[in-house]
């Protein structure tokens, strides 16, 4: 959302998170994703059929965050 005192806020991006997701093979399979996990307050989880993911959404911009840890699915 951005917003300001002189204008009305405005919703720049709506994220999904698939807060069902199993993360338990993700943290075996990337260790930072448990770092990621612990040390941001909170994220969005990413799972389709490529990969299974996670990203701090504080730092989302453009369509991505720098800050994103994931696997790929086989």
């Amino acid at each position: 959302m951005e917003a300001a005192v002189w204008k009305k806020p405005e919703v720049i991006a709506t994220l999904e998170s698939q807060e069902q997701t199993d993360l338990r093979p993700l943290f075996q399979g990337n260790p930072k994703a448990k770092a990621l996990f612990s040390w941001a307050p909170f994220v969005v989880v990413v799972d389709n059929e490529e990969a299974t993911g996670i990203y701090d959404p504080r730092f989302y911009r453009n369509g991505e965050s720098f800050l994103y840890e994931a696997i790929e699915k086989k």
